[in-house]
């Protein structure tokens, strides 16, 4: 396992703990926020590939489906 993966590993755990915390105290922008976490560190450790890689990423998936 590469430093990429266990980067991405430590990125879904921390936006699930995230996700649930903003559950727990009805706050939605946390909610969001979690679950924004826990795919970039999904996208991470399933292509092994870099934090600044991944956020490039999903900046580019979200422009193109901006509506």
């Amino acid at each position: 396992m590469n430093r990429d993966n266990i980067q991405g590993s430590w990125k879904q755990f921390t936006g699930e703990v995230k996700n649930q915390w903003g559950k727990l105290i009805g706050r939605q922008l946390e909610m969001i926020d979690g679950k924004l976490v826990e795919v970039s560190g999904n996208i991470q450790h399933g292509y092994g590939i870099t934090r600044d890689a991944t956020e490039q990423q999903i900046k580019h998936f979200k422009e193109r489906n901006e509506d």
